[in-house]
C-alpha cells in the first residue's frame, strides 16, 4: 500500500474505533464525510503516487548500489554465510568458522541428526555467527548451503 491511506480505509478504522493519528492537519475532517472534495481526493491520490514513486525510487537506488559494490569485487549479498567474514568489501573464509564447518560435515556424515550435531559443537566451543549456542534449524540451514554446489555456506 502506499503512503496514503484511502478515504474508505481510515473510515472502516474510525468504525471499529481505531485512532489516526497523522502529521497532516485536518486529517480527522476525512472521517466526517468531507472525503468527497474533489481537491481533498486529488491531494490524496497525488501524495499517494508520489509516496510509490519514492519506494520505488529507493529500491532502484539499493540495487544499484549493491550492483556497483558486486562489480567492485566487494560482497553485496545479504547476510554474510557462515564460515566467511569480509576484508575491504571481499569475502574471506574465516578459520574457526570453517573448523566448525568440517565438523560439522563430519558429524553430518556419520549419519549424525542435526540436533545432536547442534549440541556437539555448543559442547565443544565451535562459535556461532553471533556468539550463541547452535540450534538444530541453524545446522541444518548451514549444512544445505554448504552442500549447493559452489555456495558459500
Amino acid at each position: 500500500m502506499n503512503g496514503v491511506a484511502p478515504p474508505t480505509l481510515l473510515r472502516k478504522l474510525s468504525d471499529l474505533g481505531g485512532i489516526v493519528l497523522s502529521t497532516r492537519e485536518n486529517e480527522n475532517e476525512m472521517l466526517n464525510g468531507e472525503s468527497n472534495d474533489p481537491s481533498r481526493k486529488l491531494v490524496r491520490v497525488i501524495m499517494g503516487a508520489i509516496s510509490e514513486y519514492d519506494r520505488e525510487m529507493t529500491v532502484d537506488r539499493l540495487a544499484a548500489g549493491r550492483a556497483a559494490k558486486a562489480a567492485r569485487g566487494g560482497y553485496a549479498h545479504g547476510a554474510l554465510p557462515y564460515g566467511y567474514r569480509t576484508v575491504k568489501g571481499a569475502l574471506v573464509a574465516d578459520p574457526a568458522e570453517q573448523a566448525a564447518l568440517a565438523r560439522m560435515r563430519e558429524l553430518a556424515a556419520q549419519q549424525k541428526s542435526t540436533r545432536e550435531i547442534a549440541r556437539v559443537l555448543t559442547s565443544e566451543g565451535h562459535p556461532t555467527k553471533r556468539g550463541g549456542t547452535w540450534s538444530s534449524p541453524t545446522v541444518a540451514r548451514i549444512l544445505v548451503r554448504a552442500n549447493r554446489k559452489g555456495t558459500p555456506a
